[in-house]
């Protein structure tokens, strides 16, 4: 029975950092969001410049 309870161990060990790593992840992608959100237009503006100056002005 202790054979079990050792292999449970480093199970829960992995499952306890993949917890945190994807924690992390989504702590990364809600700040990422956040930032890009603040200077959407911005974005927008500069990814529509090379449209605008062929002349497509129905943007």
């Amino acid at each position: 029975m202790s054979e079990i309870d050792e292999s449970r161990a480093p199970l829960l060990d992995h499952l306890i950092e993949l917890r945190r790593r994807l924690l992390y992840c989504i702590a990364a992608l809600v700040v990422t969001f956040a930032v890009a959100m603040y200077f959407a237009e911005n974005i927008f503006g500069f990814l529509v410049h090379p449209l605008l100056a062929a002349g497509q002005n129905k943007v």
